[in-house]
């Protein structure tokens, strides 16, 4: 074995000592780690991004303007914000806090979006 083969062997097995004497020391991960970790693999392993999966409902009831789906909110509270909205339904409005924009349909009817930070919720709705 050459000089520089053997160096190049000490040096590696150098490296891997120290690295299995750094794993034996360490300690477990915290529970915060932990989530981080985890919410990284369920992000397609992007930590940085700090997203976390947003919850997404689809929802069922059939009175007024129909709520079709919530995201990080509840059916209900939904329901809730539009019976609060006492105007007119037109092409974008606000509502108590939420803005909502027409996405699909016409004048007479179609499908909203409304947004508040990270929650929000769509609606069919026709006249």
């Amino acid at each position: 074995m050459s000089t520089g083969r053997r160096l190049l062997t000490l040096a590696l097995a150098a490296a891997l000592t120290l690295a299995l004497a750094a794993t034996a020391t360490a300690q477990p991960p915290t529970a915060t780690e932990a989530k981080r970790a985890q919410e990284a693999v369920g992000s397609g392993g992007h930590a940085s991004s700090g997203a976390v999966a947003a919850r997404v409902h689809k929802c069922r009831n059939k009175v007024g303007p129909t709520i079709t789906s919530t995201r990080n909110m509840l059916c209900r509270s939904a329901a809730r914000v539009m019976r609060a909205h006492n105007r007119p339904i037109s092409t974008s409005f606000k509502t108590s806090g939420y803005r909502c924009r027409r996405i699909s349909g016409r004048a007479l009817g179609g499908t909203w979006r409304c947004l508040k930070s990270n929650r929000g919720f769509r609606f069919a709705f026709g006249d």
